[in-house]
C-alpha cells in the first residue's frame, strides 16, 4: 500500500540499530584494550626481548631529545626515568601532554604508566643518549660500556601499543557509526517535524486515501505518487503539492569533475519554492515523471532553459 509511506517516518528502527552498533563498538574496544593490557608484561632486563609488549612505570618527568639519520629528518625520543633505572622511549604527542599534565598536577608523587614495545637500540641512538643524559646530570654518568647497566639494550616505542591500536580501530569505527546515528537522528526529527506540518494543512485520513486510491500512479524506484489532487514525495522529506502550484519542471544533473553522479526531477511552484520530487539514474523513467506532471497539469514549463527561466518570473511576477 502507497500510504505506508506516511507510517515509514514513524519507523526508526535503522537508528536504534545504529545506536547498538556503535555502543558495541565502543564497549569491544574497551574490553579487549583491557584483556591486552593484561599481556603487557613488566620492563625486566633480563627477561625481555625485542618486539614485546612491555611497561614501565616511571617517577620522574622526561627527558626530550633528538636524533638524526644520515641527514634525514629527525626523530623526537626520551630518557625516562625512576629511582632504579634509565629507560629511552618513542611517544606521541598526545602521551607526552598526558604525562606532563599528571606531572604538574602532582610532583611530589609522581608516578605514570608507559606502554610500548620493545625495539633494539641502535648505535646513533645510543650516542646521542649517552650524551644528553650526561649534559643533563652535568657529569660523565653513561658510557659505552656501563650503558647496559643503566639503560639495557631496548628503547620502548610507544607508538606501538597494541591496547591503544585496539581502541584506534574500535573506536574510531564507533565514532563512524555515531555519527551516522545523529545524522539519521537529525533527518528522522526533521522529517517528523516537516510530517507533522503537512498534516495540519492535509489531514492523515484526506493523504491515506489519496495514496490508497486505485488510480494513484506510484514510483516506489524514485520515491514520487501521482494521487487524483496531489503529487506527494518521499524524496528528501515528505512533501504534498497541489497540481494546479506547479509551475515548471526540469531535470537537475549533480556532477562531479565532469561525470553526472546523480539525476533528479526538480519543480518550482507559484510561491517561488524549488523542490526535488524524484531521484533516479534512470533518465528515461525521469522523463516519464515529468510527462506525467504535464498531463496533470498542462500549464507547466518543461526543461530548464533560459527561455523557460524568464517565463517563470514572470508566472511568479519576479521583476
Amino acid at each position: 500500500m502507497q500510504n505506508n509511506i506516511l507510517k515509514s517516518y514513524k519507523n526508526n528502527n535503522i537508528i536504534v540499530i545504529f545506536s547498538i552498533i556503535t555502543l558495541l563498538f565502543f564497549s569491544l574496544g574497551f574490553i579487549l584494550a583491557k584483556n591486552k593490557e593484561k599481556e603487557c608484561q613488566k620492563f625486566l632486563d633480563n627477561k625481555i626481548t625485542s618486539n614485546q609488549y612491555v611497561y614501565i612505570e616511571i617517577t620522574k618527568p622526561p627527558i626530550p631529545f633528538k636524533v638524526t639519520l644520515n641527514g634525514s629528518s629527525s626523530q623526537n625520543f626520551y630518557i625516562l626515568s625512576n629511582s632504579k633505572h634509565y629507560y629511552i622511549a618513542k611517544m606521541s604527542l598526545h602521551t607526552y601532554t598526558k604525562l606532563m599534565t599528571n606531572y604538574k598536577k602532582n610532583k611530589e608523587d609522581f608516578s605514570f604508566k608507559f606502554e610500548g614495545t620493545t625495539k633494539n637500540i641502535y648505535e646513533t641512538l645510543k650516542k646521542t643518549s649517552i650524551k644528553v643524559l650526561n649534559e643533563t646530570n652535568q657529569e660523565e654518568l653513561l658510557t659505552n660500556s656501563n650503558y647496559d647497566n643503566y639503560i639495557g639494550e631496548f628503547y620502548i616505542d610507544g607508538f606501538q601499543n597494541p591496547s591503544f591500536d585496539i581502541k584506534l580501530i574500535f573506536y574510531l569505527l564507533g565514532t563512524f557509526f555515531f555519527v551516522l546515528t545523529i545524522i539519521l537522528l537529525i533527518e528522522y526529527f526533521n522529517a517528523s517535524r516537516n510530517l507533522k506540518k503537512i498534516l495540519q494543512k492535509y489531514s492523515r485520513e484526506e493523504l491515506e486515501k489519496e495514496l490508497g486510491d486505485k488510480s494513484t500512479i506510484s514510483y516506489r524506484e524514485s520515491g514520487t505518487y501521482f494521487t487524483r489532487k496531489y503529487l506527494i514525495s518521499n524524496v528528501s522529506g515528505f512533501k504534498v503539492i497541489p497540481y494546479q502550484d506547479i509551475c515548471w519542471t526540469y531535470i537537475l544533473k549533480s556532477k562531479t569533475k565532469g561525470v553526472t553522479i546523480g539525476k533528479q526531477v526538480m519543480i518550482r511552484t507559484k510561491d517561488n519554492k524549488i523542490y526535488s520530487i524524484a531521484f533516479s539514474q534512470n533518465e528515461k523513467l525521469l522523463r516519464e515523471i515529468i510527462k506525467k506532471i504535464y498531463e496533470k497539469n498542462n500549464n507547466i514549463l518543461i526543461d530548464f532553459t533560459n527561455d523557460n527561466l524568464e517565463k517563470y518570473k514572470e508566472m511568479i511576477k519576479i521583476k
